[in-house]
């Protein structure tokens, strides 16, 4: 009877041991949690509440919106008089300074060119910046565990997580740098290090960094892997190198080798 007890006692330990704790998250599971687990209220309603949250933030934050000074003296009107510029036949960071990357640059130059220069095709963008974070937040709340605490953690947050009037090349920025994170948090260090490269060529800082250290993480990856073949590294490596040589191929033919190569790195405003 004791051996019986004991043996009991082992299978129940045994069972403990492997069984994932109430409330965790696999951080070893590649895929998405069940929908019971991921999705208290559904993807849908989660994305619309975030994304109201965002529309009543901005609806109270109107004067920052439409800040004079913003928009005249500060960063927030620099891509309208940088238009202005290229109109004259100047080159952003050879015949004028510029210190961000050329792909917000080309992105709102084809616009002005649509629906006309000023600062209402600047907000739009800004709307889409708000679908897109809100998107983003709904995705990773579907990576969190049940409780409905943390959906209403992040409407809480909103005044800390959204940046309300943000300058268009760091909408880029935030955009590329969340999702590639999401990614890696997927396990797919590849797609990450193509998202990646939006950031790297809007804003070649902090998301230039975090291209390279994705970069190290697939390398790194390969190497504990059960995959040593080059072959197995290329295929990784393959989606990031083709969306950085596509970006920059795209924007010397717009704007020329020599724009390119001053917005690669932050050294311009390194002179300043």
């Amino acid at each position: 009877e004791p051996r019986n007890v004991s043996g009991r006692f082992a299978a129940m330990i045994r069972k403990v041991r492997t069984a994932a704790p109430i409330g965790t998250i696999e951080m070893d599971q590649s895929g998405p949690l069940p929908q019971s687990n991921a999705r208290p209220f559904g993807l849908a309603f989660t994305f619309w509440a975030i994304l109201a949250s965002f529309g009543l933030l901005a609806i109270l934050s109107w004067p920052i919106l439409f800040s004079l000074d913003l928009w005249v003296f500060k960063d927030r009107g620099n891509l309208l008089n940088l238009d202005y510029l290229l109109d004259m036949r100047l080159r952003p960071g050879v015949d004028t300074y510029y210190s961000y990357g050329l792909l917000p640059v080309l992105i709102q130059h084809c616009l002005f060119a649509g629906f006309g220069r000023g600062y209402w095709p600047m907000l739009a963008c800004t709307l889409v910046y708000y679908a897109v974070m809100a998107g983003f937040w709904t995705l990773l709340l579907a990576r969190l565990p049940r409780e409905r605490i943390w959906f209403f953690a992040v409407i809480a947050l909103v005044p800390i997580l959204l940046w309300v009037n943000p300058n268009f090349p760091y909408c880029l920025v935030v955009f590329s740098m969340s999702y590639a994170l999401l990614l890696v948090l997927e396990g797919r260090s590849d797609l990450a290090f193509a998202v990646s490269a939006i950031g790297a060529v809007s804003v070649p800082s902090l998301s230039l960094a975090l291209t390279g250290l994705l970069f190290l993480l697939i390398v790194i990856e390969w190497r504990v892997g059960t995959d040593h073949s080059l072959r197995a590294l290329i295929r990784r490596l393959v989606p990031g190198a083709l969306a950085i040589l596509l970006l920059e191929g795209l924007l010397t033919a717009v704007f020329g080798w020599r724009p390119v190569l001053a917005a690669m790195l932050p050294l311009q405003g390194a002179r300043f």
